[in-house]
């Protein structure tokens, strides 16, 4: 065991880890979400406009970068899923005494005293 560290730490330092890796990967789950919502404006201007071959072609590609969009977000978010429930199923199997919080504060905590009314 590495000094000055228990394994409480341990599984602190792994979930905090997990946890902004998955943030991460929402984060990018997100952008394509928006980015897929600017192709699908798109497509609702592009066939607003007269027929043509260039309309046939523009919608033809912006629904595939549509599409392509909505796999990366759907791919994006199960991946996040994934590490969710693979870091849930760690943290259920550690013992607990490395889930239980230490709390080193033992004094009692006042409760809150209500403001005067400021209206008259």
């Amino acid at each position: 065991m590495r000094r000055g560290r228990d394994s409480e730490s341990d599984v602190t330092h792994r979930t905090v880890a997990q946890l902004t890796r998955t943030v991460g990967a929402l984060g990018h789950a997100l952008a394509d979400l928006g980015e897929a919502v600017a192709h699908a404006g798109a497509l609702h201007y592009l066939t607003s406009l007269p027929r043509s071959s260039q309309r046939a072609t523009a919608i033809a590609s912006t629904r595939s970068q549509l599409h392509a969009r909505i796999d990366s977000t759907r791919r994006r978010l199960h991946q996040a899923g994934g590490r969710l429930h693979q870091q849930a199923d760690l943290l259920a199997a550690a013992p607990a005494s490395n889930r239980t919080p230490r709390t080193t504060n033992t004094a009692p905590v006042a409760p809150p005293i209500a403001a005067p009314s400021r209206s008259r």
